[in-house]
């Protein structure tokens, strides 16, 4: 993980809906969304919700870093890797957040720019199905 040393499985999160965040310091509808995602974040129950941010960065770590440290990402970040990458095919537009369900099956998948609202209803509609 960039953010805090470890690894993060997302077996050991079954149980809880996990938003995976894919975004990239070069992309600037990512930049942009980072203050909204943080606050979803900080608004949601950690008991029922996990959120992971996944950089696309293939460049220097140390720009991620900074960018960590800028917009005070308040969740897990580490890099997206190729083996990342090829685990989730379906991975065309950036940002993206990929929401899955408490059995860690893909519930939804929002893509392009960040509308907080409906990706607070996503998140809600996945805990309560």
């Amino acid at each position: 993980m960039l953010s805090e040393p470890g690894t993060i499985s997302l077996q050991s999160l079954r149980g809880k809906v996990v938003v995976l965040d894919f975004w990239a310091t070069w992309n600037s509808p990512s930049i942009q969304e980072r203050e909204a995602l943080a606050q979803i974040f900080r608004n949601a129950d950690a008991s029922d919700i996990a959120f992971l941010g996944l950089c696309l960065d293939t460049g220097d770590t140390e720009d991620v870093r900074k960018a960590l440290d800028r917009f005070d990402i308040p969740y897990p970040v580490g890099h997206a890797t190729p083996t990342v990458q090829d685990a989730f095919p379906a991975l065309r537009v950036v940002p993206a957040q990929w929401v899955l369900d408490r059995q860690g099956r893909v519930y939804e998948i929002v893509q392009g720019p960040l509308d907080s609202s409906a990706l607070e209803r996503v998140i809600q509609n996945a805990l309560t199905n």
